[in-house]
């Protein structure tokens, strides 16, 4: 999802991935030779180049960017304001190499930068940017970075930047992805009641700032994970569910569903891939306006 809006009674917002993948517009892209984020260790990008071309995108497409000169007002109020640095930085490659440390590196390069321009940046203002977390994950050598040990991505993050803390309350964001079944939360990596562990799990670590969850959905009709449901029926008894939920919980700023329609390797849309409506689109739509 390239830049979506939050329709939450609880506050209107805009988002983008400062990121990169195939699939969302160049504009947007980090693609120093062609080496693309998605499918690159956190630790081998230079933290100054990409901070710089992250203040490049949010000065060009940020609120009052040049790319929105001209345009009409409705045009403009598309501009996004929240922006995520990087989209998944646990993931490079899935499963193996996870770098919060690097990672938390490239959160306060980007956030200096952006200070530094003169760009606005704090929780209820110009340009929020959202830091990346999950909970436990495996280091390079096969060993786990354990959450109830006092550890884990959040904690082995802040431990390596001294400012981060500061950084990501002033910056109002903690960006999570909590894909898995629906009533799990048993887990700090698996579930949808991560949102819950989450919030404990950054309240105990000193974070004051508001959790975006800019992704979370359901599959239709496939088998062998936890983001599958057998039919359009359950999609949307769950679609309803996390609505409620968010909407029941004052520390989520931000719910966007994953995705709006269904693609090859996802099926998970509020809308097939012919473009017809699944029963969840309406059990969205209303849910987020009432």
């Amino acid at each position: 999802m390239v830049a979506s809006t939050s329709a939450m009674t609880l506050r209107r917002m805009r988002r983008i991935q400062l990121s990169s993948t195939s699939i969302r517009p160049e504009a947007w892209l980090y693609n120093p030779s062609s080496t693309f984020l998605d499918t690159t260790h956190v630790s081998t990008v230079d933290p100054t180049t990409f901070a710089n071309w992250a203040v490049s995108r949010i000065e060009r497409f940020g609120p009052r960017g040049a790319y929105w000169a001209g345009k009409t007002p409705a045009q403009q109020a598309l501009a996004p304001d929240a922006w995520e640095v990087v989209n998944e930085p646990d993931c490079k490659p899935c499963g193996s190499q996870a770098e919060p440390q690097a990672y938390a590196h490239l959160y306060m390069a980007t956030y200096d930068a952006v200070k530094a321009a003169g760009l606005t940046v704090d929780a209820g203002g110009q340009i929020r940017l959202g830091f990346y977390t999950i909970g436990d994950y495996q280091r390079p050598d096969g060993t786990w970075s354990q959450v109830d040990d006092g550890k884990g991505w959040l904690n082995d993050a802040l431990a390596a930047e001294p400012r981060l803390r500061d950084a990501i309350n002033a910056a109002g964001g903690m960006v999570i992805h909590p894909y898995g079944a629906i009533n799990q939360s048993t887990s700090y990596n698996y579930g949808w009641g991560r949102i819950t562990l989450y919030h404990t799990m950054a309240t105990n670590a000193g974070i004051t700032a508001k959790e975006w969850v800019t992704e979370a959905g359901y599959q239709v009709g496939c088998t062998g994970d936890d983001t599958c449901v057998p039919d359009a029926a359950t999609q949307s008894a769950n679609v309803d569910q996390m609505v409620r939920e968010v909407k029941a919980r004052p520390y989520i700023l931000m719910f966007d569903y994953f995705n709006a329609k269904d693609y090859t390797e996802w099926r998970g849309g509020l809308f097939d891939s012919s473009g017809s409506a699944r029963p969840a689109w309406n059990t969205y739509s209303y849910d987020v306006t009432h």
